[in-house]
């Protein structure tokens, strides 16, 4: 058929104009699979960021690891410096809860200005209580040179380490130092140690804690004065772990300070065992290593700084447990392995938590103090 003017008219198959688009299931089907293919690949990324975060974590972990070791064996190796063996080092050990660390503190030695007699600051035995808080009416200086500027001026002034109240921390005990006891002509009394109460140091007094802020804590050194006692009393440096206090962040997490500064965060748990070669033949005999786990066979029970003669400390033991700061979200509770979980360490005696899914490491440290066992008197 033609049309006047025009030329013939073509028609399409009608199964052949069909062909030329998409119908909308398979439109559908397309849809489905791209949004497959986007959530699979979505997870993918998720999961290797998650995975990244953890590893990053970890590695930090490890470098918070090296860099406490390294402070920890130095000040370890060293403590009893230019000090008296009883004096050399003293401990609070706690069995529900992170110990406590007390070495003296060599900083303050100057050991051009030294003699047999200014090792230490002499005390009155009538002002030693050894509960709660003792107040000493005493110089503030082991030899003629002063180490810390506790007023800051601008000049040292004292050889204990005490930041003023209107420059500390918010931490309750605030950055300050601590201090060992000791009885000069009885070292078989033991040690008594505690912190230097924020803001207490003049230039002839200082105020001593002995709790070192713990709420409930029930270290008292009471036992150290004898008949004849000739107390001492030597700056030294404080390693303690804050569970979620003040400075830490977020609030949750814990942190390890030295003097009360932030040294490194995430640190769980610090607990000590010290050896006392009581018998003096170097041999780690049974019953000669307190404060460690009551199944090992060396254990003389629980530590006690008072019923000790700390002459004989031949080796001092730290165990550290750090944590990532945040949980693996790769593992659930359910499956979070026994290793990841926290552990008692020594004769810590903590109920079980909780499991969860934090990432876990422990470093235990092992010093042999240098200046304590090889001396021919207590000097």
């Amino acid at each position: 058929m033609t049309t006047r003017g025009r030329g013939p008219m073509l028609r399409l198959p009608t199964n052949q104009s069909r062909q030329l688009a998409f119908s909308l299931i398979e439109v559908m089907v397309s849809m489905v699979i791209l949004v497959l293919i986007t959530l699979y690949m979505t997870d993918l990324l998720l999961r290797q960021s998650r995975t990244y975060t953890v590893v990053d974590q970890v590695a930090e972990i490890q470098q918070n690891v090296r860099a406490i070791s390294d402070l920890l064996e130095r000040e370890m190796r060293t403590t009893g410096f230019m000090t008296e063996e009883a004096g050399v080092v003293c401990a609070v050990d706690l069995l529900n809860a992170p110990d406590i660390l007390v070495v003296t503190d060599p900083a303050v030695f100057d050991p051009t200005d030294q003699n047999a007699s200014d090792m230490a600051v002499d005390i009155s035995e009538l002002e030693y209580a050894g509960v709660a808080t003792d107040t000493f009416n005493v110089a503030t200086l082991v030899d003629t040179t002063a180490f810390y500027d506790i007023d800051s001026n601008g000049t040292p002034d004292s050889d204990f380490f005490d930041v003023q109240p209107a420059a500390a921390a918010p931490w309750p005990q605030g950055q300050s130092g601590g201090v060992i006891i000791y009885d000069r002509n009885d070292p078989t009394a033991g040690t008594a140690c505690g912190r230097v109460v924020r803001g207490s140091l003049t230039a002839a007094q200082i105020q001593v804690d002995y709790t070192f802020g713990l709420p409930g804590a029930t270290y008292a050194p009471v036992a150290l004065p004898t008949v004849g006692a000739d107390l001492w009393m030597v700056p030294a440096v404080v390693y303690q772990v804050d569970q979620g206090g003040p400075l830490a962040v977020p609030p949750a997490t814990s942190q390890l300070l030295r003097n009360g500064l932030v040294i490194a965060e995430d640190v769980e748990d610090m607990q000590l065992a010290l050896w006392f070669d009581a018998d003096t033949d170097g041999t780690q005999d049974n019953g000669e290593y307190w404060g460690s786990a009551p199944a090992d066979p060396l254990t003389g029970g629980a530590y006690v700084s008072t019923a000790r003669d700390h002459r004989e400390v031949r080796e001092i033991r730290v165990n550290l447990m750090l944590r990532t700061r945040q949980q693996d979200p790769n593992v659930t509770a359910t499956t979070a392995t026994p290793q990841g979980q926290f552990q008692n360490l020594e004769n810590r005696n903590t109920a079980a938590p909780a499991r969860d899914a934090f990432v876990r490491r422990i470093q235990t440290l092992t010093i042999r103090p240098r200046n304590v066992g090889h001396r021919t008197n207590s000097l």
